[in-house]
């Protein structure tokens, strides 16, 4: 039986409520609701028609991130969205840095059609274990593509300042 999706946010948002410590420390938290029995209506499966909003969801998932915890609210929604999230990089400074991160996209790359040709050579299909490989490979060559794309922005945008201050 396939399990609803109000349940498994009832179950995602509890699961945050305890990564943050609590109603309490949830209720401090986020900007729009401070009583803390909402939270804990949030959590209880019991109140069907109390589920956590998209915005108190962000928050309490930035909450727990800037604690070095999951975001297990927003990663429930992508998952039910058939997508993945993948942190945004943080371009740095340099061409050096877009120098590697190049050459590592094109290795990521490069190592997903590896793996796919090797993955069909021997009977032309993909098997579970290789497509969930696949899969964990096109979405680490992903990252780095979204990274490099931060970094030709921020190295662009750095030498038109330049220009301009010169």
């Amino acid at each position: 039986m396939k399990i609803p999706l109000w349940l498994k946010v009832k179950a995602a948002t509890a699961e945050s409520i305890t990564d943050a410590g609590g109603n309490k420390v949830c209720a401090a938290a986020v900007t729009r609701i401070d009583r803390v029995a909402t939270f804990s209506d949030y959590a209880n499966d019991a109140e069907i028609k109390r589920v956590i909003a998209l915005d108190t969801a962000v928050e309490l998932d930035a909450f727990n991130m800037r604690a070095g915890r999951a975001p297990r609210l927003i990663a429930l929604a992508a998952r039910e969205l058939d997508h993945f999230l993948v942190p945004m990089p943080r371009a740095g400074k340099g061409s050096a840095l877009l120098t590697r991160l190049s050459a590592e996209a094109m290795r990521k790359v490069s190592q997903v059609f590896a793996d796919l040709g090797a993955a069909l050579e021997n009977d032309g299909y993909i098997s579970l274990a290789e497509d969930e490989q696949l899969h964990e490979a096109i979405a680490e060559a992903h990252a780095v593509l979204a990274a490099l794309d931060e970094q030709i922005t921020a190295d662009r945008m750095a030498a038109e300042a330049k220009q301009g201050g010169s």
